[in-house]
């Protein structure tokens, strides 16, 4: 299989590729024009007590700026998917409000950043909100996007990884990663049963290997950073 080596941190990548598997920098001048346009949009910082700079404001989105392909519905969230025993979908929503809660290792909020976007990208030197100081996190390392009223995360190619944690039974696919405690990751080689988080303290991730659904409530981890997702009028509507 042919090869070509990232000009940014020397990887080797498949001829096709569009990023840079180990660092997340665009490889061919296609896939850097649309970075470029994503990289453009701001997250808004909409309160702090401590932690990284926000990125600036932003025009409008396009849509699927950095792969141009549409989502299909084959994409499952962690716990959404393959069957019953994944969690249930989230319902859609009508417009693109979203916000990420940056969590300290003590549970605590660290700050709120705001989003409006279809789209909303997150890495460490680029992105709509970066966290420079992070160096487990990839230049680009993940794409939030909304896509049919449904908020979806992909991986772009990180360094490691994008995860989603555990908020109900999910059915283990061949080849999943699995996040248990201190960042250990389990392999999952015999995929033929439903993993569930027993009510540990820090919870269960799996990688993202493609497109997972979120929805209010959800959790991910890009580098070292925990992010909690907020959609406005979920928590209302989950008290009637």
């Amino acid at each position: 299989m042919a090869l070509s080596a990232c000009q940014f941190c020397g990887r080797q990548n498949d001829v096709g590729a569009q990023f840079c598997s180990d660092c997340g920098k665009p490889l061919t001048k296609a896939a850097a024009a649309r970075a470029a346009v994503a990289a453009g949009g701001g997250g808004g910082l909409v309160s702090r007590t401590s932690g990284p700079e926000s990125a600036r404001s932003a025009p409008a989105d396009a849509p699927c700026p950095l792969c141009g392909s549409v989502v299909g519905a084959h994409g499952g969230g962690a716990g959404a998917g393959g069957g019953s025993d994944r969690r249930l979908t989230p319902d859609k929503h009508s417009d693109h409000s979203l916000t990420l809660v940056l969590v300290s290792e003590m549970a605590t909020e660290v700050a709120r950043f705001e989003r409006k976007h279809a789209t909303t990208t997150i890495g460490r030197t680029e992105g709509d909100i970066r966290f420079p100081e992070d160096q487990f996190l990839s230049p680009l390392h993940s794409k939030l996007s909304w896509e049919e009223g449904r908020l979806e995360v992909r991986d772009l190619g990180s360094r490691n990884g994008t995860w989603v944690f555990l908020e109900g039974p999910y059915r283990l696919t061949d080849g999943d990663l699995i996040l248990i405690g201190s960042q250990v990751p389990v392999r999952s080689e015999d995929a033929d049963f439903v993993l569930v988080d027993d009510h540990s303290r820090n919870g269960v991730a799996i990688a993202d290997r493609g497109v997972m659904t979120l929805h209010h409530g959800s959790r991910i981890m890009v580098g070292d950073k925990l992010l909690r997702v907020e959609l406005p009028g979920a928590a209302e509507a989950a008290e009637l």
